[in-house]
């Protein structure tokens, strides 16, 4: 399987604007409240269940005063591991709630804690998670063919190339203040620029560019809703050289302006 962690954040709920992007969304509903739209379908949000959004469908948050989640954002780059999350629904639990649960919280403190391989800790925990959601949704058959799939991440045999970008997400996240750019990260890893991006998309899903302006961008989300900062503040905190590039990047990926998006949330 290969998957991998953008952002998580554990939070008291905020009504969220319709919006979409290109990677999957799943949202633990850890106390109830609020209706979350996912396509035509809106949910009354129940505790201890998840809402899941896949990418390109359109979602929003409409939140009510006690509802807290932990906000799950991940991508998917192998074909049968999105086959299957395909069959999962839009709101669901799987039998094991208290492991499921665990898994939620686990890797909402790991990414709030910066430890030693903590990357890869919390990576193989979203794995465990989806593995579970994967199992709970899909067939006897399908469950054999997928564990098939799975057994070269099972062995632990990626290559040390791989082993490398898949640290870059570290270095990313360390520097996402910076012009970060595609020859920087290919010249890390010793790799010619067009080898580099191949292999980027294998193991996170996205082109290195693409995965870069994701993470910028849901930060930049998590600094507006806590209000603390101006629109230039947070430009220059995720890393772009003029607040006019940072608008059009946040607009194309949200539907709103930046300033749009804050009155949206002064105004609850």
């Amino acid at each position: 399987m290969n998957s991998n962690l953008i952002w998580v954040i554990d939070h008291k709920a905020n009504t969220i604007v319709p919006h979409t992007h290109d990677f999957y969304q799943m949202i633990f509903c850890k106390k109830s409240g609020g209706i979350i739209t996912i396509g035509n379908t809106s949910f009354s949000v129940r505790q201890d269940y998840v809402y899941f959004a896949k990418p390109g469908i359109m979602h929003s948050v409409a939140k009510q005063k006690n509802m807290q989640t932990i906000d799950l954002n991940f991508s998917v780059s192998d074909e049968q591991t999105k086959k299957y999350l395909s069959n999962v629904p839009e709101e669901f639990q799987i039998n094991d709630v208290v492991l499921m649960k665990m898994l939620f919280l686990f890797i909402s403190r790991e990414a709030s804690e910066s430890k030693i391989n903590s990357n890869e800790t919390i990576n193989h925990a979203l794995k465990v998670l989806l593995n579970k959601i994967i199992d709970e949704f899909n067939d006897t058959t399908a469950k054999m063919a997928y564990d098939q799939c799975n057994q070269y991440n099972i062995d632990k045999s990626y290559t040390a190339t791989d082993n490398m970008i898949l640290e870059l997400k570290d270095y990313i996240e360390e520097n996402i203040n910076k012009d970060i750019n595609l020859d920087e990260l290919a010249n890390k890893v010793h790799l010619s620029k067009t080898y580099f991006v191949k292999k980027f998309k294998i193991l996170f899903g996205l082109s290195p560019m693409k995965y870069i302006s994701g993470v910028r961008i849901g930060k930049a989300k998590q600094m507006i809703i806590e209000g603390k900062l101006s629109i230039q503040q947070i430009s220059d905190l995720v890393g772009y050289n003029s607040l006019h590039h940072f608008s059009a990047a946040f607009k194309q990926s949200v539907g709103l302006s930046p300033t749009e998006y804050q009155k949206y949330f002064n105004s609850e």
